[in-house]
């Protein structure tokens, strides 16, 4: 942390301005401007303070004790519990560690004297606080994928040069220029025989040491004779950069590779078929009932099986009880995709409100639902839904294309699954 004070808040340089515009930031004012900047041009976020809010003038990072709350920089009153790191005053938390500030001490117009909190957090902490709140940021995202200790003295300083270039004052400040040491990831040896393995395609020696050097990595060529009885292999050894802490496996390298050549290069191609025959009893009959509607004029759609928690919701407000209870996601990826579906009827309906306006739009669905079981266990039940998108209209008629109509091929399908109507299945 580093104490700023003899602060002046107005709009920040126009150079300044015109490059956070350019990485599609919106300049908002100097102090808010500097902090964007130096996490864009160093990778390590910043939170700045304002001092004469700070109860005890000092920052205390800690568990959240229960039942804490903190209202963030959003507005919103956001609950707390022990899994969370906070950075606190003498009274409350100030800010979600690595996430989002707190709206106490936020930085305003009146603000004169700043706290400067260059910090690293545990990756795999902020990205738990980051799902357990439904809460990602800027700040976040860098945090999560693991930042070097040696960045917070680097962004620490480099903030600090740029609030004296605005007239402020920095009390004990790091170094302003970028001298301080960051300690290199780990050196990655890598086979050249590795990129056709798992890219399906050859990539030069030359060609490989270009793309990873245009990436800030260290790649140099050698053999690698340690396998006895064995030709040497050509091998590259990779120093990654400091700020790249992510690349630890010879995986990520061939990553980095693919991404700077081209995912275009890699061709397409089939997997081979498996020789073994299916035959099970459920796939043969999910296959006849998706032949029996594709015969109809249905077509047949396939939908997520995840679902946001609004789709239970409006379930149950509608009266409409939801089979078996809600799945949900330990590590969703959004919170549009947190549930297994409970039904494959919602994503249709999507799908007809989205398509709805061709009055031919007829589709259905052959595919699972999941639910939990009386301990708590995932069941998976079939289920075969079908849709007719019918037009509406004001009057709309039973016999031109309606109820009757649907009938008509609800009475086909059964008369093709089971070769009888309707009436000779019930009796």
């Amino acid at each position: 942390a580093q104490r700023v004070s003899g602060l002046d808040v107005r709009p920040a340089p126009a150079w300044m301005r015109v490059r956070l515009a350019l990485a599609g930031q919106r300049p908002i004012s100097n102090l808010v401007d500097i902090s964007n900047f130096v996490m864009l041009e160093t990778a390590q976020p910043l939170h700045f303070y304002d001092f004469d809010r700070l109860a005890g003038g000092e920052l205390i990072a800690r568990d959240a004790r229960p039942g804490e709350t903190i209202r963030t920089l959003d507005g919103a009153n956001r609950p707390l519990d022990p899994r969370f790191l906070v950075i606190a005053d003498d009274r409350e938390p100030q800010s979600v560690a690595g996430l989002m500030g707190g709206a106490g001490s936020e930085v305003t117009a009146a603000t004169r004297e700043l706290l400067v909190e260059a910090a690293t957090f545990s990756g795999p902490r902020v990205r738990r606080m980051s799902v357990a709140l439904g809460l990602r940021t800027a700040a976040s995202a860098r945090h999560e994928k693991g930042l070097p200790p040696g960045l917070a003295p680097w962004g620490a300083a480099r903030a600090a040069h740029l609030l004296q270039l605005e007239g402020a004052t920095v009390h004990a400040p790091f170094e302003a220029t970028p001298a301080v040491k960051l300690a290199p990831p780990k050196p990655v040896r890598i086979s050249l025989a590795r990129f056709p393995a798992l890219l399906g395609i050859e990539i030069a020696e030359a060609e490989a040491v270009a793309a990873l050097s245009h990436l800030g990595f260290e790649a140099h060529a050698t053999a690698d004779d340690s396998q006895i009885g064995e030709a040497p292999r050509r091998c590259l050894d990779v120093t990654p950069p400091p700020w790249r802490g992510d690349v630890t496996i010879a995986e990520d390298v061939v990553e980095e590779v693919a991404r700077i050549v081209g995912y275009d290069r890699i061709v397409a191609h089939m997997p081979p078929i498996l020789d073994q025959e299916v035959s099970s009893a459920e796939y043969r009959a999910e296959s006849r009932v998706a032949h029996a509607l594709a015969e109809l004029g249905f077509r047949e759609a396939v939908t997520l099986a995840l679902q946001p928690r609004a789709i239970g919701e409006t379930y149950v407000n509608a009266g409409v009880a939801v089979p078996g209870g809600a799945v949900e996601i330990l590590n969703p990826i959004s919170e549009e995709q947190r549930f297994l579906r409970f039904s494959l009827v919602p994503a249709l309906l999507a799908l007809a409100q989205r398509y709805g306006a061709d009055d031919s739009f007829r589709a259905f669905e052959v595919g699972h639902t999941f639910a939990t079981g009386v301990e708590a266990a995932t069941v998976e039940t079939p289920e075969a839904v079908w849709l007719a998108a019918m037009p509406a209209t004001d009057a709309p008629s039973w016999r031109d294309g309606g109820f009757l109509g649907f009938k008509g091929e609800a009475v086909a399908l059964v008369r093709s699954l089971t070769g009888r109507t309707p009436e000779a299945v019930a009796a």
